[in-house]
């Protein structure tokens, strides 16, 4: 994407770290951080899987949603653990994983009230042309 606002092809993208801290070293400008700046505490990624798999394995489900709180809570109070584990887990340069905007972690378990504040700006914006049922694609304890 930075390629072609850099030839001029397009006037501005949407991309998210590293991407953007790349961007900015090649002196491109970022105009909005959406995520982080529009919608702080909605959740920007979920898990899915199929009904039949979560009905089949609720221990599995249950214990997949505890170790992944418990990973957010502990990267939430440990940020500097991200570029560490960045440094060997994935290919984005070091002098970028020292510099870039890391991801917003939270200890709070999974609440359906951010999505569904996610789900009207959706609606509001066109995304979605109708509502609909959170309740039945998220599994709540």
């Amino acid at each position: 994407m930075m390629a072609a606002v850099d030839r001029g092809q397009v006037d501005g993208a949407v991309t998210s770290e590293p991407f953007i801290s790349q961007a900015k070293k090649a002196g491109l400008r970022v105009a909005l951080y959406p995520p982080t700046q529009g919608t702080p505490d909605i959740p920007q990624l979920v898990f899915v899987t199929s009904r039949a798999y979560a009905t089949s394995n609720p221990d599995a489900i249950r214990n997949f949603t505890a170790a992944l709180t418990r990973a957010n809570g502990f990267l939430a109070e440990n940020p500097e653990e991200i570029r560490r584990i960045g440094l060997s887990s994935t290919k984005v340069p070091p002098e970028i994983l020292k510099t870039m905007r890391l991801p917003v972690f939270s200890a709070e378990p999974f609440d359906i009230g951010k999505l569904k504040r996610l789900e009207q700006y959706m609606l509001k914006y066109g995304v979605l042309k109708a509502p609909l049922s959170l309740k039945a694609y998220a599994a709540q304890d």
